[in-house]
């Protein structure tokens, strides 16, 4: 059996709009039941191609901000209370090599760049 396309007239769909701080823009299709980590992998897997500068360099390295908070990799969507009803924008934040540890994704190494203030509207 393969695997097809979500349907985006489907209403048991979600079209997920990813946005980038530079204000560029992707849209993709998913269903309720993909975990986020799912959701990070095909991202990745269908990475635009005019958004060469921003490559991340593994799913891992993708965050994804909705509501104002970060959502973990091992929820689903519709765990997250996206609404299928609707196109659903999220905020897409790209950590960079230097911050990635393969053993705690959640921690920076000694030597990563600080962040003085971050502000997510």
């Amino acid at each position: 059996m393969t695997e097809q396309e979500p349907d985006s007239t489907n209403h048991d769909s979600v079209r997920i709009t990813f946005l980038l701080i530079s204000g560029k823009r992707h849209t993709l299709t998913f269903q309720p039941n993909n975990t986020i980590s799912e959701v990070k992998q095909r991202l990745f897997d269908n990475w635009p191609s005019e958004w060469t500068e921003d490559q991340p360099t593994s799913p891992a390295s993708l965050k994804i901000v909705h509501l104002g908070r970060f959502l973990e990799d091992s929820s689903t969507l519709a765990s997250t209370k996206i609404n299928t009803q609707i196109e659903n924008i999220v905020h897409l934040a790209i950590k960079v090599p230097s911050q990635i540890d393969n053993n705690d994704t959640n921690k920076a190494p000694e030597n990563a760049p600080k962040c003085r203030v971050c502000l997510i509207l």
